[in-house]
């Protein structure tokens, strides 16, 4: 029997429910941010959060000025920091996958290290290669877990929030669908 993916649906809730925990009471205001936290990314050809197809958000193409509008936004949200420290906040769902993943294959890197390959288009650490090869030797080896359409991580992602953040089904499901348009 195949081993289950860290990437599967099993594993992607028990890390979001072990983020929930670590942040302990989440108001209705600061929702949002453990949403992004989570499920947004660092686009690497444009070095900017991700809006939009990559290939729309280069410079010159229609939403380049947006996802750099949208990053500012974020950035200044955030407490105004600086953007290499918004690369350091988001994207802690897939980062904690690649994370449980490397780790079962023996390979521990530094968490600036899958940051830089993961947000960088030419990322100066040579372990870029063997983190693709890793995830993509995982792709083949996870036959029993079938891919969850995200349609249903955002369900569960409402049912976390109602259930840890104390929000009524309404509005957990409205912050929940701000993450899908």
């Amino acid at each position: 029997m195949a081993s289950r993916s860290p990437f599967g649906k099993e594993s992607r809730v028990r890390i979001l429910k072990q983020h929930l925990a670590e942040m302990g009471a989440i108001s209705t205001e600061a929702a949002w941010k453990f949403i992004y936290r989570e499920l947004l990314w660092f686009d690497g050809s444009t070095g900017l959060a991700h809006l939009y197809e990559s290939d729309k958000a280069q410079p010159g193409r229609p939403w380049y000025d947006r996802t750099v509008v949208f990053t500012d936004m974020l950035r200044e949200r955030f407490g105004n920091i600086p953007l290499e420290e918004l690369k350091q906040q988001i994207d802690r769902l897939f980062r904690a996958c690649l994370e449980k993943l490397l780790k079962g294959r023996g390979m521990i890197l530094e968490e600036n290290e899958i940051v830089e390959a993961l947000t960088t288009l030419q990322p100066a650490s040579k372990l870029t290669e063997e983190i693709v090869q890793a995830a993509t030797d995982d792709s083949r080896d996870s036959e029993t877990e079938l891919y969850v359409p995200d349609t249903d991580l955002v369900a569960e992602f409402a049912a976390l929030l109602v259930r840890r953040a104390s929000m009524v089904q309404p509005q957990a499901r409205v912050n929940a669908l701000k993450v899908q348009r």
